[in-house]
């Protein structure tokens, strides 16, 4: 008897959660709101003349006085106004918790204009080594396993949430630190488990040749769900696994004025001239090649280190031509929106008069739209920062036995031996009082 206990718990052990394996796109099976396969089609067949651009401006790293500072130009500067009336939006991946001013990050939050999605806990990579080490430091580099995913992921959302104010399950978008993708899926097994909406790592490879040597731009892939397998090439590498539900918004890969492709805004396989008007240019090129195909979503994601490099200030300066250029000629059709708009309109898609008619805050997950914006009072923050910092420590320093249990038991349940383990004792204990009642007697 004990023996076959033995076997039956080895073969619950040796079957690993896995997902589905990944499958061609079915729409008879995939349909909106719930799943959309990964192609070049409009959503809803609506042409391209009644089809919005939406334009994300997203930006990663923490929220430090910089940032802010950058946002608060951009978003809260009452000049930058979508057809609808309402301002132009955007989305933060949020990423070390040390250098973030969550003060300040509450301040960015209240009119409902920024999103808030998460990068990581750390400034680390998850397969490489992208730390920037002292001479005199030489601890190895262990790669993520699956409760430091946990940790950056997870844990990070939680210690976010209750610094700000807000349910965890708020912050719904992740983007993974340098874009890059665990061979064993990791982080989307995560992000499904714990209820995220979507992920916006992925980066496409569509450039078959210089756009300025086209006639006609080729389409790009839209968002779509990780239900079955993508119909296009990754750069950093694509998922292998069903994820039903989990939304990816895909970056298109960018292309320099002289044909050189990269894989984000600020790559240095991409050559720009650093004034101001070549980066504005560089922007627009991009962007035509999203407007004269089938207008798929142009998502520009900026490094906030990269923006506000020294002597960078061209950077900024020709992002906000580039904003400026497009609400002036494309006054009727493009939008600024934050990911989770663009999400909210697949699941309902509309033409542009429609959307004239404020169908973004009425679908949004906070409906509001703030046409006047007051982020003056924010001097308390810089000297809150000190004090914050000193009150996360503590939460920290008083946290990390339960931290350090976490993280030594997260792979045991997640591989699910406590479960198991439990289900054969008892099942040990009941056939033994069974056999010692009515065998022995």
């Amino acid at each position: 008897m004990f023996v076959i206990l033995i076997l039956f718990l080895d073969s619950c052990l040796s079957n690993e959660k896995s997902y589905i394996d990944i499958e061609s796109c079915d729409s008879n099976r995939c349909r909106l709101p719930y799943c959309y396969c990964s192609n070049q089609t409009i959503p809803n067949g609506l042409t391209i003349r009644n089809t919005p651009q939406f334009i994300a401006i997203t930006i990663n790293g923490p929220t430090d006085e910089k940032t802010y500072n950058l946002l608060k130009e951009i978003f809260f500067s009452n000049k930058y106004y979508n057809p609808d009336g309402c301002p132009i939006s955007g989305t933060i991946f949020l990423k070390s918790h040390i250098e973030t001013n969550y003060c300040l990050l509450r301040k960015i939050l209240q009119y409902g204009n920024i999103e808030l999605s998460i990068t990581s806990n750390s400034s680390e990579c998850p397969t490489v080594d992208c730390r920037i080490k002292e001479k005199n430091d030489k601890s190895p580099y262990v790669p993520w396993r699956s409760y430091r995913f946990y940790n950056e992921t997870i844990d990070y959302r939680r210690t976010i949430a209750k610094l700000i104010g807000i349910h965890s399950s708020s912050i719904v978008g992740y983007r993974s630190p340098n874009y890059e993708i665990n061979n064993n899926q990791l982080h989307w097994h995560i992000l499904r488990e714990h209820k995220f909406l979507y992920d916006s790592t992925l980066i496409t490879q569509e450039w078959d040749v210089p756009y300025y040597q086209q006639q006609q731009p080729s389409p790009l892939t839209w968002p779509h769900t990780m239900d079955f397998a993508a119909n296009y090439d990754c750069s950093q590498g694509c998922y292998k696994q069903s994820f039903p539900g989990l939304w990816t918004i895909p970056i298109h890969m960018y292309q320099d004025l002289k044909g050189n492709n990269c894989t984000t805004i600020g790559s240095s396989h991409c050559r720009i001239s650093r004034t101001k008007d070549k980066f504005f240019q560089y922007l627009k090129y991009n962007f035509n090649r999203h407007l004269h195909s089938n207008h798929a979503p142009f998502i520009m994601a900026f490094d906030n280190y990269w923006l506000n490099e020294p002597y960078s200030l061209w950077r900024i300066e020709g992002l906000k031509l580039f904003i400026e250029h497009i609400l002036r000629y494309h006054f009727n059709d493009v939008y600024f929106v934050r990911i989770i708009d663009i999400i909210n309109w697949m699941k309902q898609p509309v033409g542009l008069e429609q959307m004239k008619e404020n169908y973004l805050s009425n679908i949004e997950i906070k409906s509001i739209c703030n046409k006047q914006i007051n982020i003056d009072n924010d001097q308390e923050c810089f000297n809150e920062k000190q004090i914050e910092s000193s009150k996360s420590n503590m939460i920290t320093n008083n946290r990390s036995l339960l931290i350090l249990f976490n993280t030594i038991s997260e792979p045991l349940f997640r591989s699910n031996i406590v479960f198991y383990s439990t289900i054969s004792c008892c099942s040990f204990i009941i056939l033994t009082f069974l056999y010692d009642r009515f065998f022995i007697s």
